[in-house]
């Protein structure tokens, strides 16, 4: 395989913003961590409200809630846990509220600030939930060859299916060994092994998870070699892992490109043309000028000849069409990045990709518009003055 130094570089970028993100959603850990102790000192004098409001979110929301904690491998109940996330976007709201009655602002902006920002953190809130359930499928994922492997030789050296399958699970393998310890509690209180071994699936949302354990399924109902089974799945595991990774590694240069376009691209092709029509407003005013106060002296000049109408472009406008231009781009740049390297569309990771690239994208815009007009007017300056 060919090294490619610019896909090699673009995927270095494409990780330190991923590294970003994944320093953001700390941050965000982390203030949520302090609010947890607050609202765990208030909860010993009132025990009983978080539960009571996760009781009154709808049974299917709550229900998508309990899937999701479960896929996640997060202990406890739905509603107090819907709760405590409830009790986090109130109280956030209620600092949203009296910040914004402190500057002075209309008593219907104060409230639509905290309505909004109640519900931006129930989405934050569902969204961080997500990516915790993706990436612990991931790392079951990533693992589930070595353990199959391990299994598959435990099986060969005369071990029991169920002597091999507990061996195999290392602490080292994380979650995967988490669920295999959750498999042989249930085999020892009597469950078949397929049974538990459905189970598992449940408990990970991964295709690949539940197309491996059908297929081990599916062997051991056979009475085929199970040994030689294990270790065509974990070839072809490996085998798929390392097109992923081959596919992520050639297309790093085309999201590179969109990145540089996103960020750096569009950005400086606005903040031009918003410097080009004012500068093209500012010339027409000032011929339209010239050639009206000619006209008043009645001396004939060439200026005369020049007939220029005014701009039927808003400066205004146009910063308010290149603002939503960026923000579509960037949400589609996102999507597409998301797609090239994890070949799925719609992600939490995904999702989380279009706010920095948003605030990127427009930050960017930002700055260069105003370096360009700094730039222009010292050049207008200096022309004047000669």
């Amino acid at each position: 395989m060919s090294f490619n130094p610019i896909g090699r570089i673009f995927e270095t970028i494409i990780d330190g913003i991923v590294y970003i993100i994944e320093i953001m959603l700390g941050i965000l850990l982390v203030f949520l961590g302090m609010l947890s102790r607050f609202l765990k000192f208030i909860s010993k004098f009132i025990p009983s409200v978080p539960p009571r409001i996760g009781t009154a979110v709808p049974k299917n929301t709550r229900q998508q809630w309990e899937d999701m904690m479960r896929y996640g491998g997060i202990e406890g109940e739905t509603e107090t846990f819907l709760g405590y996330v409830m009790t986090y976007c109130i109280v956030v709201a209620l600092v949203f509220i009296i910040a914004c009655s402190l500057l002075g602002l209309e008593v219907y902006i104060t409230l639509l600030v905290g309505v909004l920002t109640f519900f931006f953190g129930l989405v934050m809130s569902y969204i961080a939930t997500a990516i915790v359930v993706e990436r612990r499928a991931k790392s079951v994922e990533d693992v589930l060859p070595d353990f199959l492997s391990l299994m598959s030789q435990n099986i060969a050296a005369g071990m029991t299916t169920y002597d091999a399958m507990k061996s195999s699970a290392r602490p080292e393998f994380g979650p995967l060994s988490e669920e295999i310890y959750k498999v042989s509690r249930d085999m020892l209180s009597g469950v078949p092994m397929e049974a538990a071994l459905l189970k598992m699936t449940n408990r990970i949302r991964s295709e690949k998870v539940d197309r491996v354990i059908r297929l081990v399924i599916g062997g051991l109902k056979s009475g085929g070699k199970l040994p030689r089974v294990l270790q065509e799945i974990s070839r072809d595991l490996q085998r798929e892992q390392g097109l992923l990774k081959r596919l992520v590694g050639e297309t790093g240069a085309q999201s590179g490109f969109i990145l540089i376009g996103v960020i750096f691209g569009a950005p400086l092709l606005f903040a031009v043309s918003i410097q080009f029509i004012s500068l093209f407003s500012l010339i027409s005013e000032e011929v339209y000028s010239a050639g009206f106060e000619t006209s008043q002296a009645g001396v004939s000049s060439s200026i005369s000849f020049i007939s220029m109408g005014g701009m039927s472009v808003n400066i205004n406008e146009f910063f308010n069409y290149a603002i939503m231009i960026l923000f579509i781009l960037s949400f589609f740049g996102a999507i597409v990045i998301g797609l090239l390297r994890s070949g799925k569309i719609l992600t939490s990771s995904n999702i989380m990709l279009v706010p920095v690239l948003v605030i990127l994208s427009i930050g960017v815009f930002l700055l260069l518009k105003h370096a360009i007009s700094v730039i222009f007017q010292g050049m207008i300056i200096g022309s004047g003055g000669v």
